[in-house]
């Protein structure tokens, strides 16, 4: 919905920002670790032709400062978790909880599928402070028709997400992996971990999976990018 204070923005990369500023999911992963530090702007807004890659760069640079205020990430390498086998894809990573400044809270999540060096996401998301718990697809701000989960400067099959919230709240993500057609638009489907945090109205930390996600789950995302998306689910 519009807000009647919002200004209108002519170019798509202000506009892209201010919703950036009002966005309060913070689900990127932005630690050092995994961004292309002294990369300058300029130069990288020389070297790509497509406002996309424009907006997704602004969107990364914003959350980089938003997670800096917060107060840093979970130190590295993280803590392994058990492989989720998926049948044509093993995935494995770390999982930690989250804690930063200003009692910012939530979870660190690496994902590597096995055997899929050109693999992508579809990330579903539900959380109890936004939309009414109605579940989302994840990066939509920054991706717009496209439902991929955008990418953060590794291998472009690596989920690096880290979600946090300030108060009391459920969060939720269903991860599907699969192979992807950019040309032709289109998702192959490989499996799906769900995983997500908890704060409770005392300020408890609870951290949940990853673990591998039931067929329903997985469907549920899918069947949201089929009616919401002009993409090709196989």
């Amino acid at each position: 919905m519009q807000l009647a204070s919002r200004p209108a923005f002519p170019e798509p990369l202000l506009a892209a920002m201010w919703q950036l500023s009002e966005n309060s999911r913070l689900g990127f992963r932005v630690a050092g670790s995994t961004l292309h530090q002294g990369f300058g702007a300029g130069k990288y807004l020389i070297g790509i032709g497509d406002t996309a890659s424009v907006v997704r760069y602004a969107w990364l640079e914003s959350l980089k400062a938003q997670q800096q205020n917060a107060g840093g990430a979970s130190t590295p390498p993280g803590t392994p978790y058990s492989p989720i086998n998926l049948g044509s894809t093993t995935i494995t990573g770390t999982f930690d909880p989250f804690y930063g400044n200003l009692g910012a809270k939530g979870a660190t999540i690496y994902a590597d599928p096995s055997n899929c060096g050109s693999c992508e996401w579809i990330q579903g998301v539900k959380s109890t402070d936004t939309d009414g718990g109605k579940q989302f697809i994840d990066g939509h701000e920054v991706m717009g028709s496209v439902p991929l989960y955008p990418r953060q400067g590794g291998p472009t099959n690596e989920l690096n997400d880290q979600p946090y919230r300030h108060g009391a709240v459920t969060w939720t993500a269903i991860s599907v992996v699969g192979a992807v057609d950019n040309a032709n638009h289109s998702f192959t489907a490989m499996g799906a971990i769900k995983w997500g945090f908890s704060i409770s109205a005392s300020g408890r930390l609870s951290i949940s999976g990853p673990v591998r996600a039931s067929a329903a789950e997985e469907r549920g995302v899918l069947r949201q990018v089929m009616k919401e998306y002009t993409w090709t689910i196989r």
